[in-house]
């Protein structure tokens, strides 16, 4: 009886809108015609009806053509305008009404999202090296995801790739290529092939940085851009990939040796919570070399990537080398995200501090 009852009220409440519109766009139509009558007939109306002024009934008539159009449009505008206000500033705390204020103001801060990104792709390729190097491993990054801009104006997107040199003793590590592409086709590009990398490359200690500003245009879909990086990590080694930018939609590959063990921790309620929602590719007791997550993250949320080699130490925990993501105006590693950790990729500023693997 309840669910009969919310349903009736809900059907009533949505026939008195429905009525409410259909009256306030009679009244636009009954302005526009009326108005225009007046100043089309005002002559006529006159001699009709010899109290009445020619000049005001037109005079009267335009009244109402500014009335109709105002009413069609600028009004229509502001209410638009009012609602997504209310929506973005007073609906999160209707919202989170009854929780802690940091709880709402979390809340407030994903309704005013102006950038987020989606389809985040992570790609790992390790490859072990041969003897006397035979303790350590190269590995072989891409980042790639799509930014969108969700605000009606244009907006600033700073592209910051970071490559960190670990090991220089057994290679040097190096940004390979960044670029991004959006609907009307290439934004930037730069590569070793077009021999245009070197000289965008900065060198900030042990830190290799390219850094890209683009700009997103309002509500015009979305721009992909990418960075492939290459670095030297120990046999046994872990990276923590954190995300400079809201992400919707995270996938994790990685290729390794037969021999070797990977593990691959996304940051989220669903891993402890629902881990089934965690795809994994293709699933145990398989090998797993694809992990896939169909859920939002925020801004500092991390992705735990842990790797050993047969008869290897077991990773300690991870320290930040290697490259980062490709990410916004923070000082992240690669073009998605700053890594810390064994071989780091993520979003996020800089790489260099020590972290405990999440749980």
């Amino acid at each position: 009886m309840l669910g009969l009852g919310t349903s009736a009220r809900f059907i009533l409440q949505s026939f008195i809108l429905r009525k409410r519109q259909i009256i306030f766009y009679s009244l636009i139509v009954g302005l526009l015609v009326v108005g225009s009558a007046l100043v089309y007939y005002s002559e006529h109306l006159a001699k009709l009806h010899p109290g009445l002024s020619g000049r005001f009934l037109d005079e009267v008539g335009k009244a109402l053509l500014i009335a109709g159009i105002l009413a069609g449009s600028v009004d229509i505008y502001l209410k638009r305008r009012l609602a997504s206000d209310f929506v973005r500033d007073v609906a999160p705390f209707i919202e989170g009404m009854g929780l802690p204020q940091e709880f709402q103001d979390e809340i407030a801060f994903i309704r005013r999202l102006p950038i987020y990104r989606k389809n985040l792709w992570l790609r790992y390729r390790i490859e072990r090296m041969p003897p006397p190097k035979q303790g350590y491993v190269r590995l072989l990054t891409t980042v790639s995801c799509e930014v969108l801009n969700a605000t009606d104006e244009t907006q600033e997107f700073r592209v910051n790739v970071f490559c960190e040199n670990a090991y220089p003793e057994v290679g040097e590590s190096k940004i390979l290529a960044a670029g991004a592409d959006d609907e009307r086709g290439q934004v930037f590009r730069y590569s070793q092939a077009l021999q245009n990398l070197a000289a965008k490359i900065e060198k900030k200690g042990p830190m290799l940085v390219l850094s890209e500003q683009i700009a997103l245009r309002p509500k015009m879909g979305s721009t992909l851009y990418w960075a492939d990086m290459e670095s030297y990590e120990e046999t046994s080694g872990s990276d923590i990939f954190y995300l400079s930018d809201p992400t919707v939609d995270i996938t994790v590959s990685v290729e390794a040796p037969k021999d070797f063990e990977v593990e691959v921790f996304i940051g989220h309620r669903l891993q402890a919570d629902e881990p089934s929602k965690i795809q994994q590719i293709p699933p145990p007791p398989d090998t797993t070399h694809t992990w896939h997550m169909a859920a939002a993250m925020l801004t500092w949320h991390s992705i735990y990537i842990r790797w050993k080699g047969a008869n290897a130490p077991a990773p300690a925990h991870p320290t930040a080398t290697g490259q980062a993501e490709v990410g916004r105006d923070e000082g992240s590693v690669g073009s998605v995200e700053s890594h810390v950790g064994g071989a780091g990729h993520e979003t996020g500023q800089g790489s260099g501090q020590t972290k405990a693997p999440p749980g």
